[in-house]
């Protein structure tokens, strides 16, 4: 659909003639990015923006995927219909859900709790809440309102938590 005048913007319409939800996660419409390359893996789709069922009201989630096969398959990113946004997660249960490995460059700021596998940084760590996770590794600052908690925690800087203090189940 395009529309034109001076109250209304251009815009690309899929439209879904379905009436009712029938297969969640099925394709409600998509932008593809096509290479018709004969060498490597030969003419394929190499990536696409698409709006899936995220649930039987007809709510959409948005995928961007990449790939090197036929179909892209790998979920780069998906935005819930809830308004959270999945970092290599299908299924985002949090504003933001990353799956993997996260890097940040710069600081880390949490006013609630942080809780992970493994936490390792060389910058400033400011936490409000709790930290707890299998191993910390600071070269950077860790300040931490609450608890410290891990089974390994290594510091060359300087480390402060609150009352209850660090614990830790191996080397401090």
């Amino acid at each position: 659909t395009q529309t034109s005048g001076a109250t209304s913007s251009q815009m690309i319409r899929f439209s879904d003639s379905n009436t009712a939800v029938t297969t969640l996660g099925a394709n409600i419409g998509s932008i593809e990015w096509y290479t018709s390359d004969a060498t490597g893996a030969g003419a394929r789709v190499t990536a696409r923006i698409q709006a899936v069922y995220a649930d039987t009201n007809g709510n959409a989630n948005i995928q961007i995927q990449t790939g090197s096969t036929a179909t892209p398959t790998t979920r780069i990113t998906v935005i819930g219909s809830s308004g959270n946004v999945g970092i290599a997660n299908a299924a985002p249960l949090d504003t933001l859900a990353v799956t993997g490995t996260a890097y940040v460059s710069g600081n880390v700021t949490s006013a609630a709790n942080i809780s992970g596998a493994n936490l390792v940084t060389s910058g400033l760590i400011t936490v409000t809440g709790n930290v707890q996770s299998g191993n910390l590794r600071t070269a950077g600052l860790a300040s931490v309102t609450g608890n410290i908690t891990g089974g390994n925690i290594i510091s060359v800087a300087v480390i402060s938590a609150g009352s209850a203090g660090i614990t830790a189940t191996g080397n401090v």
